[in-house]
């Protein structure tokens, strides 16, 4: 059987069993008549006022919601009709059915295995958590979010019911929500955000909201590949209670930013942010909801610890990036550099000269090469060693060197044969540099180690293209002609240049 069927099989067979609990948590009477006018599409904002008005606490919690932050406003809301109007008719019925929905939770079974009162303050630390981070990233319908993340796992509350100890079995992995899921999964073969749909679609919820606290529940694969991003917001916002209420928060709150930036792109300033508003909007919502989450002072500094951590996380992955940086740098300056004299290689060479090449030709720039090789190189290994040839490549490298731009590019091309690539240099200029060249290594000789000096000269061949019309094609025609004015330049004695086309030595 594929693991897609067994997981479909372990669905069903979950949702027989909890169709035969005669206990499970249902819709109070309010919540009902408010699904039922969320059916009709010819419902008003007078007919969920009038809904509203039949309890008076949710009427209450509706106006405390309405002159909250969350919404911002500076004319204060008086009565629940300026409420309806500030939320729109589609917002009103979900934080109707929020409030009204919250009462689920209000009563502890007797006997049960499930913390209710955590529980209770992740749920509403992910209500106030949802709108805070759909906002952050554009999204609007802050009301969906809200009562999204008051609902996504009351599944949790039909579990207890149906598996009586099922929770006291998974102990204290229920405060770790990604270890909680794993269990249940273990233990039943499906989840509670399984169980909660299963309910929601019982209670006839809207169907965008089912699918939302659904999806929140894949895996972040599957949650990556999705084309909306309301269960990815979801998702954080239920990671971001966690890290308030996590044993561990450290790791908490670094997961909560990893899966920040991962699923939402989100940079860290915004995630600092949703951190800093997160506190007070709960603390709000606590409120308005007539919930004890414990001392204020305690969530402040559990804001102030997340927030320092977040700042230590962002420290240590610029200082990774940094590092890794500097490292594919080394790496790539490795890959294109002579170890033994520091110049470039023959592979960066061809890759420059093909560049500068293509560029000279589309934009009409002239273009100089010269290739140098040393004289009687052989002479001087054979005599004296080759760690004396070694110092004196690496010695002519640095003279050479020194008679060069920074835009102008020095490689090793092969033995003792070096190549310059000079961008946007004509011949005239090309031919002094060659001259200053010559002269570097003319100067003085090259100390071989021991005591012993040895005079070392160079031939040049010089070549230059002047726009499209120079008559190369390739950048193998450029390098070809500079191989034959080396080629000429040694013929005739050496310790010169020749350029390529006049054969006329320029000592």
């Amino acid at each position: 059987m594929s693991p897609n069927m067994q997981d479909a099989r372990d669905l069903e067979g979950l949702k027989r069993r909890l169709a035969h609990v005669t206990n499970l948590p249902t819709l109070p009477s309010v919540a009902l008549q408010i699904v039922e006018l969320a059916r009709d599409p010819d419902v008003g904002l007078a007919d969920v006022a009038e809904v509203i008005a039949l309890d008076p606490a949710l009427s209450g919690k509706v106006l405390r919601l309405a002159n909250s932050p969350l919404y911002s406003r500076q004319r204060r809301i008086d009565n629940v009709r300026q409420a309806l109007v500030l939320f729109g008719l589609d917002g009103a019925l979900t934080v109707a059915l929020s409030f009204s929905v919250a009462r689920l939770v209000e009563d502890e079974p007797q006997e049960s295995g499930l913390d209710y009162a955590h529980f209770w303050r992740r749920s509403l630390a992910t209500a106030a958590a949802a709108p805070l981070v759909a906002a952050r990233v554009g999204y609007r319908r802050k009301e969906d979010f809200f009562l999204a993340g008051l609902i996504q796992d009351l599944g949790m509350l039909a579990l207890d019911l149906a598996e009586p100890g099922l929770y006291a079995e998974i102990g204290a992995d229920q405060y770790d929500h990604a270890r909680l899921q794993a269990r249940e999964v273990e233990c039943l073969g499906a989840h509670h955000g399984d169980a909660t749909v299963w309910l929601l679609e019982r209670w006839n919820f809207p169907e965008a909201i089912v699918a939302m606290v659904g999806a929140s529940h894949a895996p972040t694969e599957s949650l990556r590949a999705q084309e909306s991003p309301a269960a990815r917001i979801l998702h954080v916002a239920a990671s971001l209670a966690d890290a308030w209420w996590h044993p561990d928060r450290e790791r908490a709150i670094d997961a909560f930013a990893g899966q920040a930036e991962d699923l939402l792109e989100m940079p860290h300033e915004e995630i600092l942010g949703l951190v800093t508003d997160f506190s007070p909007e709960i603390l709000n919502l606590s409120e308005i909801m007539e919930v004890d989450l414990g001392d204020p002072r305690l969530l402040a500094s559990v804001a102030d610890e997340a927030r320092e951590l977040l700042m230590l996380r962002n420290l240590y992955s610029l200082q990774h990036t940094q590092e890794m940086e500097e490292r594919a740098q080394r790496l790539e300056i490795q890959a294109s550099t002579d170890p033994l004299t520091g110049a470039g290689n023959r592979g960066y060479f061809d890759e420059i000269l093909e560049a500068e090449f293509e560029s000279a030709r589309k934009h009409g720039w002239p273009l100089a090469l010269l290739l140098l090789d040393l004289d009687h190189f052989k002479r001087i290994n054979d005599t004296y060693g080759h760690q004396a040839g070694d110092r004196v490549l690496k010695e002519a490298v640095r003279r050479i060197r020194g008679c060069l731009r920074r835009s102008d590019t020095l490689a090793r091309y092969g033995g003792e044969e070096f190549a310059i690539v000079l961008p946007g240099t004509r011949a005239e200029g090309a031919l002094t540099v060659a001259r200053r060249i010559l002269r570097a290594l003319r100067s003085r000789p090259i100390d071989l180690g021991q005591g012993r000096q040895q005079p070392v000269t160079l031939s040049i061949g010089l070549v230059s293209m002047e726009g499209a019309e120079a008559g190369f094609e390739h950048p193998g025609d450029l390098l070809r002609a500079a191989d034959r004015a080396l080629y000429e330049a040694k013929g005739q004695g050496r310790d010169r240049v020749v350029v390529f086309a006049d054969w006329e030595s320029v000592p």
